[in-house]
């Protein structure tokens, strides 16, 4: 009686690292419930700050937004299942500011201008034209 109840505690205690490595291992696959991506833009006041920030609060699927007025740069926080970096891009876009996701492509779809030297930037964008806030030139 005794070595039977030794022999499923020794049964227990050897499966039990078993399958707690079998959980670790299917939490690993899942995929990620939120991403968060970068976007260099033009905004340098307040105002550009708060508009960006209202109107990304706006979009399904992002969770959360935060321009940020000195290194020109909006994090954004965002469910892939809700929505896409592309169309973060574009509301901004919209909004007449530049967006470009930093590290990664140009424009949504990869598209630069290409129209000659010194014209770099996102096609649209106003980038690389002197373009300051809300994609407008400035003289």
């Amino acid at each position: 009686m005794k070595t039977n109840i030794l022999a499923w505690v020794a049964l227990v205690l050897f499966m039990m690292p078993v399958v707690t490595m079998g959980q670790n291992e299917e939490k690993k696959s899942k995929p990620k419930k939120t991403e968060e991506i970068k976007i260099q833009t033009n905004l340098h006041c307040g105002s550009c700050k708060e508009a960006i920030e209202t109107e990304l609060a706006s979009v399904k699927g992002v969770k959360e937004a935060v321009a940020d007025v000195d290194s020109k740069v909006v994090t954004v926080t965002f469910s892939p299942k809700k929505t896409s970096s592309d169309v973060i891009v574009e509301r901004i876009q919209k909004l007449g500011y530049q967006a470009k996701v930093m590290g990664g492509g140009c424009c949504p779809g990869g598209s630069k201008s290409g129209s000659g030297e010194g014209t770099g930037g996102c096609k649209g964008s106003g980038a690389g034209n002197g373009a300051g806030c809300g994609g407008k030139k400035q003289e």
